[in-house]
């Protein structure tokens, strides 16, 4: 059996490990790290095939943690292990720079209702939905993994809004309400303005006059954060709910 183990923002692994306890995919907290197992991985003959399989997996998993966790640090794969039948394990060591950062968890929240009964939401519970899509959809494997990085420049954020209004048409984002007319006007305008973005704008001539109150980068960040979680919910359950591929 192979093991993978994690390393990256340990809150963020924290949350994924609560969400991902049972399945074909698990996050196990095992003597301070975090270990990953897939069954897929069995499959294969040596460490180097498991890492860069999980590798591939892991990028989108570090994607899912910005997005949905704020995850600072991207999560990468630190060791691969090989577990044998007697117990003895091989173990595969790919060391990465240590960088540890404090910050606040986000809360898991369980609702009592006046029936007795219980329900649990833990905020990385959308993943697991979000990484099986990825599988059949590369629309939200690459949306996924734009993410791994934390924060963004003018330019990944455009091109994974474009991948979201190919998905969903021009005028599917705000009929869908998940952002309005303006905001993304103003997005795309201060996007493509050399004066309003300054070296990082999509445009290095200004084509039109730069916005009148341009958006900053924070405000950016966020509008397309937003807008990606409500179309990967959307998308996964689209394409769980199918039970079809749609590899685009």
């Amino acid at each position: 059996m192979w093991e993978v183990v994690l390393a990256g923002d340990d809150t963020a692994l924290r949350s994924l490990s609560d969400s991902f306890a049972d399945g074909d995919q698990t996050i196990l907290e095992r003597d301070g790290e975090y270990v990953f197992r897939w069954s897929v991985l069995d499959g294969l003959s040596d460490a180097t095939q498991v890492k860069a399989f999980a590798d591939e997996q892991i990028a989108r998993l570090s994607g899912s943690a910005s997005l949905i966790l704020g995850a600072i640090e991207p999560i990468k794969v630190a060791q691969v292990i090989l577990v044998r039948d007697d117990g003895s394990r091989d173990i595969h060591v790919f060391p990465n720079p240590v960088v540890v950062t404090v910050r606040m968890s986000v809360p898991t929240i369980q609702i009592r209702r006046a029936d007795g009964t219980e329900e649990i939401h833990r905020p990385a519970d959308p993943v697991k939905a979000w990484l099986a899509a990825a599988e059949s959809s590369d629309d939200v494997a690459r949306v996924l993994q734009f993410f791994k990085g934390g924060e963004h420049d003018w330019g990944k954020l455009y091109n994974i809004l474009e991948i979201i209004e190919a998905s969903v048409g021009h005028n599917g984002i705000t009929n869908m309400g998940w952002a309005t007319k303006g905001q993304l006007k103003r997005f795309r305008h201060t996007a493509n303005s050399p004066q309003a973005a300054g070296a990082a704008a999509r445009h290095g001539h200004e084509r039109t006059q730069p916005p009148p109150k341009p958006m900053t980068l924070n405000e950016a960040q966020e509008l397309i954060r937003l807008v990606a979680r409500q179309w990967l919910d959307t998308e996964s359950k689209r394409i769980l709910g199918s039970g079809t591929s749609n590899s685009s």
